[in-house]
């Protein structure tokens, strides 16, 4: 069996070995309502195994990998991206292989990793709970003392026009955009610290990224550095609702905004997709486990970019998704 359903009343929960990923089904004034992204791909795109079984939420651990050169980065990260070791998965481990099922009921699961090569179990239990949110709990049991940096992935669909969705962010110290060009679509002013509402492009004009799609075809990331508060509440007016998603804010401090907004014009993507990354992270935006778990410009700026582990004792990430009628 490859895949899972979990069901409590008007939620229902669909998982893949794959990854432990999953997306859900909520009900929103009698209507069904699908906010976790599934590519139109899905299945269909053998060229990359981890891009065909892309969907919903996932942990990534490490969360990000070194990219394959430094050279089209700002000065300050060349040195710590060239010293770097790279990395084995793009999304780390978990994200790349398939778990284990561990229990399965009508209303909750547990799957099981046992190959990690730090840690000796990786659990996720996912719960449909009866107040209609989804609960889960990612439990990880270090094999050694290390330092890694960790994050959780879930990717939520967008409205075809701009402006239809509303992002409801916490408060944050600053906002950072990435230290190099993301994609040959991106407008962003790089390695600049800004706001979310005024993040400058390179054309002089700003974006607002709480209010999307943007109307502009390209490809982001913007980091929320020492978020206030593990919550992000996601306002999509075509289907009447908001998705919010809350996590431990003092384990992962951060939030990584993943805008794929029809920007990447190359196979699978075709300059047709459009979906929200919402990424709680203790990590230097996605650049790898060596990058961040040592010294780099974030870290300088007193932000977490990875977290202790000791060997034996469990390391527990909790997080949820509730969907509510406007």
């Amino acid at each position: 069996m490859d895949t899972l359903e979990l069901r409590c009343g008007g939620t229902q929960v669909h998982i893949d070995r794959f990854g432990a990923m999953f997306t859900a089904e909520f009900t929103v004034n009698g209507q069904r309502v699908n906010p976790l992204f599934r590519p139109a791909w899905h299945g269909n795109f053998m060229d990359d195994a981890f891009l065909n079984g892309l969907q919903g939420d996932f942990l990534c651990a490490p969360f990000g990998a070194r990219p394959e050169s430094a050279a089209a980065f700002a000065d300050e990260w060349k040195p710590c991206i060239e010293q770097a070791a790279p990395d084995a998965f793009a999304h780390g481990y978990p994200a790349h292989h398939v778990w284990d099922v561990a229990d399965a009921r009508e209303q909750e699961a547990t799957l099981r990793l046992m190959t990690h090569p730090r840690f000796s179990s990786i659990t996720r239990r996912i719960v449909c709970a009866p107040d209609g949110s989804v609960q889960v709990t990612d439990t990880l049991i270090p094999s050694a003392d290390f330092e890694m940096p960790l994050g959780l992935h879930p990717i939520f669909t967008l409205p075809e026009a701009a402006g239809q969705a509303e992002l409801l962010l916490p408060e944050y110290a600053f906002a950072a955009t990435f230290p190099a060009a993301v994609d040959a679509s991106s407008i962003f002013v790089q390695n600049a610290q800004t706001g979310a509402r005024t993040v400058a492009c390179l054309d002089g004009t700003t974006c607002d990224v709480t209010r999307l799609p943007l109307t502009r075809d390209t490809e982001e990331l913007l980091m929320l550095c020492n978020v206030a508060d593990g919550s992000v509440t996601l306002r999509n007016r075509p289907q009447g609702c908001y998705i919010t998603l809350s996590w431990d804010a003092r384990l992962l401090p951060n939030c990584l905004l993943w805008l794929s907004n029809r920007g990447r014009t190359f196979a699978p993507w075709n300059g047709q997709n459009l979906c929200l990354g919402i990424e709680p992270i203790a990590a230097a935006f996605d650049l790898g486990e060596d990058v961040s778990s040592h010294d780099n410009p974030l870290r300088r700026k007193d932000v977490c970019t990875s977290l202790p582990f000791k060997k034996g004792v469990p390391f527990v990430l909790t997080h949820s998704l509730q969907v509510s009628a406007e």
